[in-house]
């Protein structure tokens, strides 16, 4: 049996990193892949994006963006589950994954 694109019904639920991924498999060059994921980080990083992921997902790239969100909450409204440790804690978390791509 072969399977056709007519065949495979469409999710509507994509997260962010589904969405990221249609986008960036378009691209024309490893470049653009690049410039595209440090920005990326860049935005996570100072929270003015802060991206929405299923529950379960339990990619890199969704932690990351899970750890922005809390870092974000805690700095804007001083969430008192988070210490001052977790805070860096956090916050060199994402330098170094940011580091990594």
């Amino acid at each position: 049996y072969i399977i056709n694109n007519a065949d495979l019904e469409v999710r509507k639920d994509l997260d962010f990193t589904d969405q990221i991924w249609e986008y960036l498999k378009n691209s024309d060059s490893y470049s653009d892949l690049l410039e595209t994921m440090t920005e990326l980080f860049e935005l996570m990083i100072k929270s003015s994006f802060l991206p929405i992921s299923h529950r379960d997902n339990t990619t890199r790239l969704c932690q990351f963006g899970r750890d922005a969100m809390r870092l974000y909450q805690a700095k804007k409204y001083g969430t008192s589950n988070l210490s001052p440790e977790d805070v860096l804690q956090l916050e060199g978390n994402l330098q170094e994954m940011a580091d990594l791509y």
